[in-house]
């Protein structure tokens, strides 16, 4: 029987229980929380190929709770100049330093709220990547996620 609520196993940090009740539905409503203040928080407005670029920076890549706007700057930056993202991405045949300067100016203002909702779309489209077109969908927007979802339940 296809459900809503798959099931899946959290481990909170002492600092979660802290400050917040001891009991798995509080940690339930913390997600959800987290989860409505993620959806009412503005995604950066970015290009297409900027998504790219963040997609491929952060594949495989272990975040916590501590990232910063500024720790992501330094890996954007360190992926353009090691790994020749902002070429890959953003170059048109040249070396997209043009577009890496608009994306790293989006990602400096950034809050915590809009830094999560950030890299939470691009962990989001690698757990979906197989059913998902990095060049073709707007797998970073609200609206694509939850699209997704409701056809993915659909067929199940």
């Amino acid at each position: 029987m296809p459900t809503d609520k798959p099931q899946t196993t959290v481990y909170p940090s002492s600092r979660v229980w802290a400050v917040c009740p001891r009991s798995s539905t509080y940690a339930n409503l913390a997600l959800e929380c987290w989860a409505r203040l993620m959806t009412a928080t503005p995604l950066p407005m970015l290009s297409r190929q900027q998504w790219c670029l963040l997609a491929d920076l952060l594949n495989a890549t272990m975040v916590d709770a501590g990232w910063t706007a500024e720790m992501l700057c330094q890996e954007i930056g360190d992926g353009a100049r090691l790994d020749g993202l902002a070429r890959k991405w953003l170059g048109d045949g040249k070396t997209g330093q043009i577009g890496l300067r608009t994306l790293l100016a989006a990602v400096e203002t950034l809050d915590y709220a809009g830094l999560y909702a950030t890299i939470t779309a691009v962990q989001w489209y690698w757990q979906h990547h197989e059913t998902v077109d990095l060049n073709a969908d707007d797998w970073w927007t609200i609206e694509f996620r939850a699209r997704h979802a409701a056809e993915a339940r659909e067929q199940a």
